[in-house]
């Protein structure tokens, strides 16, 4: 067929290495340098050691004479520079005579360049970047030379190779030598001594570390104070007792010899009073007559008992350990310098709130419950955080995780009262990042040095893991003082060992002050023992290169190859008959008739909604190149799917053919010209093929559709004498299938670990969205902390004050009131005088009890009991109290009497019986109590009820999140189905923000980096606002930009493909965070569950040489042809990449497709043909010819309807028009024709087969 109509089945893409240049005119393809060495030579053979090859070239360029711009003409010929600029601008337009004729008008030119002058010059421009424009002369002259060199006007091939040769720098000069790397991990090679060391704030972590450390610190210290007080009190009551014993006895001692005489004058008188009474008489004690003269009482002294107080603090000093005392000064709020300390002690005046050891517990425990409530503030949450965005629900990380390399630390200081010795000491809290938890901690050895020489060691260290950071707190506890910290330290060194057999350090000055220090890695002492698999070495990449300048390492990124991006077109081959479809019969002399209605009626409602949506492609980066057709994609979707990947396409926008080129480089005219044109034709072509279009149209459609046909068809055989058979066959179409080639792109390859990473640290970052967090469930929680108070509430056993307190806070929880451990009980009973006597023994009597709340035991008593004597020496006076089980008493010939004393009581509930009994007392008074203690039964029943109180309130809280995680839901399907591409987006600005950052420089102070900020500075102490925010305009502004424009368009960021490997390539202590994240959408669950992302990026058309130049030495090629590095692997890219595109990729095939078209195989339709159907008769396409299905001859019958034939003249003159005439040749074409007007081809074949055919 002359005219093939080609429609694109589906489109792929296939990935290889690139295949090595041809050696064959490689000479010829580059433009090798093939002058004599020169001063750039030497400088790089006799550098220094350790200097780059780029670093010798920069300083020899320094001393360089170069050509300037206008001496030009001095060095080169006039006709040779114009030469030069004729090729650049007509490299892709020339034809072979114009070149001819360029060429033999130069003549003899080439004797007149002087090569090495040349290629110095050229490499001058490209080491300091000076002149631009005199960079690209220098560059055109070479390729000039180079055609006059190896001209042949007979070759065109040679020709255009000659045209479009690539300069290339010689290896020897612009590649440095790379070493062979030791067996040993990365992090073990990274820039250890050239770092300083910085001087930071703490961190948040830092804060919340330091914060818990001192809390825990003061717990320990209050702790055991309150522990020393507890044995202080005994001694003190004990004491007391003794020395109040004592002092009532010696009063007793001195009061006798009073007594003595008052008794004996009383005893006088009444003996002479009874010599003078008569006995006879009878006695009346109301009668002043019959009783004694009275004897005044003596004045006995006031019994007086001074004892020291219970808050002695010189007592206290003598008997607490050295820190306690420290403490109790610090609670009391006393300056605990030595010089000012005895002065405020003497004058120190006792809290009326506090005159007791109890008060004295009570502000211990404020001081515990303070710590506590730090160490609460200060805990990090367990629950996983999801973010809300506009209803899209995201995972985030449950805690922030400081992302750091490996092994950057951070030590900051902190000054602490010692629990165990006394004075203010500093200790060191250390905080770095490990790889993986291979690096498990085994011993830490700290030494500080201090001005002298003199060296302190410690070796006690606590570790605190938070995913694979550790925090070791409290280094060196105990070993420096304050006052050694401010004066004498000069450096402290710490030492880790590692399980894996690694050792690492770090030493760092404080300069006095109690700021941390920072860096970005530590000393290695020893590597880990393990095998380390050699790292291969990654060709032509420079360790070193021009001063400021990075060159990426080529860690974690690769060089992949080539892709081709591939489409089977599909045409219409030709027409063949096909199976049989009917078969009809007329006998002879029959006549059949078939008549058919139809009738059709029906009345529809249609109710339909949909959307449309067209968006115009603006974006030069856009490309279409991946989409599929029909079910060919569906399939190819399919297959991508099961392996967890995708291409990512960025492309959105209205139809609109056209295009939007903006070049800004300082490239020729003609070469900047061909870019513009081919990347218009590239953006045109894209825009045809794409097409985004939803149709959204709502409507009501009621249809009633009444239709009737009616067929007749009969076959008239009544004439003739013969049976005739009409075969009806179905029409196939045969369709031709090709792979071609249609475009090439360099591929770099990125192994990025856990890709999701960075993306949970942002989420954690944005407070101002929407968070749900997942409540903990008390039972299960695991404290992160070394707290000295611990949170975890597995039963309801684990229920104290500590864990009531942090989660009654957390959950807001209604806790049922605590019971107190300690209560004490007690009544109290007046004794008076009854009116009895016995034997001169006036007395009283009484009884009662105490009542002891329900769910307490008694576990001591107290006895209190004072009484006043009736004077009457002449027996005994006593009193006795029964409490329980024990009894008190005391009986005297003195006076009054009074007992206060305490002993054991156990085992009693609900009451205590009381009872006493007076003698030769007139009246006293008697107190008793108990103190009493909670029973377990009591105990474990609140503790009961507060744990089921905090889990019901826990629970209420779960069933509250996910009533809001489901809300978040419902709308999160709404949103995804007005916008599919949300997770592809943030899956795309993740993983190419991780790329990015392997093929830049992370240092935030290097020059081409990203997070730059190009703002205007302001005054100190201006807040920046939205009327004073300026724009930097300098020279960092145009570098940055550059940089910026270079790294997002030089690679097609947008269409990178992507494929994620399971949870357990990350980091072993990440496993269970990445496998419980979930997510409704498959591919974004393989994202942020992903412990290994395979990025693939490919380079955009026309940006390969100068993305290879920036991976090998740094610098970006803002315009022009770039020069390429001697390497092999560049070269063969080179080469390929400037392949024609639109080539045909092996054998064609066909395929063969039913339609529901009928021909009748039978000759009474006048086909007199050979082939009935057209069909291309060109099978040389094709891989085997002889399967592709074909048309058959048609059998000729002359059996005809109704006999004889009665136009037979009108038929025999139309076989005689068909008949051929002539033959003649047209359009590549000898055809077979008729004599008839006009005339008709019956048959024709291609002058090139027929030449074949004949073996021409």
């Amino acid at each position: 067929m002359s005219t093939e109509i080609k429609n694109t089945l589906f489109r792929f893409v296939t990935m290889r290495s690139p295949e090595l240049p041809e050696e064959t005119n490689k000479d010829k393809r580059f433009v090798y340098r093939i002058a004599n060495e020169s001063g750039f030579d030497n400088a790089v053979t006799n550098r220094p050691i350790g200097t780059s090859k780029w670093a010798a070239m920069k300083n020899f360029s320094e001393t360089f004479n170069p050509v300037k711009e206008e001496g030009i003409s001095d060095y080169f010929n006039h006709d040779l520079q114009q030469f030069a600029i004729w090729i650049t601008r007509n490299k892709y337009s020339y034809t072979a005579s114009e070149l001819a004729n360029k060429v033999t008008g130069l003549g003899n030119v080439l004797n007149t360049v002087d090569r090495t002058v040349l290629w110095d010059n050229f490499f001058y421009q490209v080491i300091t970047q000076k002149d631009f424009y005199l960079k690209e002369i220098f560059m055109q002259l070479l390729v000039a030379v180079h055609v006059l060199e190896n001209f042949d006007a007979n070759n065109t091939k040679l020709l255009k190779h000659l045209m479009n040769a690539k300069v290339v720098l010689p290896k020897k000069l612009f590649v440095e030598d790379v070493p062979a790397l030791p067996n040993t991990p990365l992090e073990a090679r990274s820039v250890e001594e050239g770092e300083e060391q910085t001087i930071t704030l703490p961190s948040e972590e830092m804060k919340r570390v330091q914060a818990i450390s001192q809390s825990n610190a003061n717990i320990e210290r209050h702790r055991k104070l309150k522990k020393e007080l507890q044995k202080v009190e005994k001694i003190y009551n004990r004491d007391y007792k003794i020395a109040y014993d004592l002092a009532l006895e010696q009063y007793e001692e001195d009061i006798k010899p009073i007594l003595a005489t008052y008794e004996a004058a009383l005893e006088a008188e009444r003996q002479n009073w009874c010599t003078v009474r008569d006995p006879q008489v009878p006695y009346n004690p109301n009668d002043p007559c019959d009783n004694p003269v009275s004897i005044p009482k003596p004045e006995l002294p006031k019994f007086e008992f001074r004892f020291k107080d219970q808050l002695d603090l010189a007592y206290f000093q003598s008997v607490l350990s050295a820190p306690s005392y420290e403490t109790l000064l610090e609670l009391l709020e006393i300056e605990t310098e030595i010089a000012s300390r005895s002065d405020i002690i003497e004058n120190f005046s006792l809290d009326p709130v506090m005159p007791s050891f109890e008060g004295l517990n009570l502000l211990i425990d404020d001081g515990i419950n303070h710590n506590t409530g730090v160490i609460i503030g200060n805990t990090p949450g367990q629950g996983n955080t999801s973010i809300s965005i506009g209803g899209v629900l995201i995972p985030a990380t449950g805690t922030l995780e400081i992302l750091a390399a490996p092994f950057a630390y951070q030590i900051c200081p902190k000054s602490y009262k010692s629990p165990t010795l006394a004075g203010t000491y500093v200790n060191f809290d250390l905080s770095f990042s490990t790889p993986d938890l291979s690096w498990q901690i085994i011993g830490v050895t700290t030494i500080t040095e201090s001005l002298s020489g003199v060296k302190t060691y410690g070796t006690d260290f606590t570790q605190s893991w938070t995913g694979n950071k550790v925090t070791l707190p409290n280094l060196h506890t105990n070993g420096l003082t304050e006052d050694e910290f401010y004066s004498t330290l000069k450096t402290l060194t710490v030492e880790i060992a590692f399980s894996n057999g690694a050792k690492k350090s770090l030493a760092v000055n404080f300069f006095q002050s109690l700021n941390c220090v920072s860096r970005r890695s530590m000393v290695t002492i020893a590597d880990p023992k393990q095998e380390v698999p050699e790292i291969p070495t990654i060709p032509s990449v420079p360790q070193t290169g021009s001063e400021g300048t990075f060159i990426p390492s080529g860690f974690g990124v690769r060089q992949l190859g080539i892709a081709d991006y591939k489409k089977v077109e599909q045409s219409i081959q030709g027409y063949v008959e096909g199976e049989v479809a009917a078969i009809e019969n007329v006998m002879a002399r029959e006549y059949k008739e078939k008549a058919t209605r139809r009738l059709r009626r029906s009345e529809n409602t249609t109710t339909t909604s949909s959307e449309s949506e067209r968006e115009q492609l603006t974006d030069t980066t856009s490309t279409t190149r991946h989409e599929m057709q029909n079910e060919v994609a569906k399939i190819i979707q399919d297959n991508k799917d099961f392996t967890a990947g995708t291409f990512f396409n960025a492309d959105l926008g209205k139809y609109n053919i056209g295009g939007n080129v903006n070049m800004a480089t300082h490239s020729s005219k003609e070469e900047s010209t061909r870019q513009a044109v081919t990347q218009a034709k590239e953006i045109t072509e894209r825009a045809m093929e794409r097409i985004v279009a939803k149709v959204k149209e709502e409507r009501i459609e009621k249809i009633i559709d009444e239709f009737e046909e009616n067929n007749k068809h009969g076959f008239d055989n009544t004439k003739g004498d013969k049976h005739v058979v009409g075969v009806y066959r179905w029409v196939d179409k045969v369709f031709k299938n090709q792979v071609v080639n249609y475009g090439k792109r360099l591929m770099f390859e990125f192994m990025i670990p856990e890709p999701a990473k960075l993306h949970f640290l942002g989420m954690a970052e944005n407070q101002a969205i929407t968070k749900l967090v997942e409540p903990v469930d008390p039972r299960t929680y695991k404290d992160p902390t070394n707290a000295a108070v611990k949170f975890n509430l597995e039963n309801y056993a684990s229920v104290n004050d500590n864990t009531v307190r942090y989660w009654a806070g957390k959950y807001n929880v209604e806790i049922p009131n605590k019971p107190e451990d300690i209560i004490h009980c007690g009544a109290s009973f007046g004794v008076a005088y009854d009116g009895t006597s016995a034997s001169r023994h006036e007395g009283a009597a009484g009884s009662g009890k105490i009542e002891i709340p329900e769910g307490y035991i008694t576990t001591q008593g107290f006895v209190n009991f004072t009484a006043a004597k009736d004077n009457d020496r002449q027996v005994y006076s006593g009193m006795h109290v029964t409490l329980g089980r024990v009894n008190k008493s005391i009986s005297s010939h003195d006076g009054g009497i009074w007992l206060n004393d305490s002993f054991p009581l156990t085992g009693y509930v609900q009451s205590v019986p009381v009872s006493y009994t007076m003698a030769n007392f007139f009246h006293g008074n008697v107190n008793v109590s108990v103190e009493c203690k909670l029973t377990n039964e009591v105990k474990d029943r609140w503790k009961k009820e507060t744990f089921k109180a905090i889990i019901d309130a826990y629970e209420d809280a779960v069933a509250e999140y996910e009533q809001k995680l489901a809300e978040e839901k419902a709308k999160e399907v709404t949103i995804k189905e007005a916008n599919s591409g949300f997770y592809r987006q943030i899956e795309n600005l993740i993983l190419r923000k991780n790329c990015i950052s392997y093929i830049i420089d992370q240092n935030a102070t290097a020059k081409r980096t990203y997070g730059k900020d190009m703002s205007k500075p302001l005054g100190a102490g201006v807040v920046k606002n939205f009327g004073n925010h300026e724009i930097q305009v300098d020279a960092n502004l145009d570098d940055y930009t550059a940089f910026v424009k270079f790294i997002e368009q030089a690679f097609e960021w947008d269409i990178m493909s992507y494929n994620f490997y399971p949870y357990y390539w990350g980091a072993r202590q990440s496993w269970n965070k990445l496998y419980q994240h979930e997510n409704n959408d498959p591919l974004f669950r393989s994202f942020i569950q992903a412990g290994m992302a395979r990025v693939i990026v490919t380079v955009k058309p026309g940006f390969e040489e100068a993305v290879s130049y920036y991976m090998q030495t740094g610098q970006i090629w803002n315009g022009g042809e770039v020069p390429v590095i001697e390497d092999k692997l560049f070269l063969s890219i080179v080469d390929e990449l400037n392949q024609t595109e639109g080539q045909k990729e092996g054998k064609a095939w066909a395929t063969r497709i039913p339609t529901s078209l009928t021909i009748l195989q039978a000759d009474s339709i006048g086909l007199k043909v050979e082939k009935a159907l057209p069909f291309d008769e060109d099978l040389s396409d094709f891989e085997d010819p002889t399967s592709v299905p074909q048309s058959e001859n048609f059998y000729v019958s002359d059996s005809l309807l109704s006999g004889e034939d009665e136009n037979l003249a009108e038929q025999v003159e139309e076989i005689a028009s068909k008949m051929i005439g002539k033959i003649a040749i047209e359009d590549g074409y000898l055809k077979l024709k008729t004599n008839s007007e006009p005339s008709q081809t019956i048959s024709q074949i291609t002058i090139e087969t027929l030449k074949e055919s004949m073996n021409f």
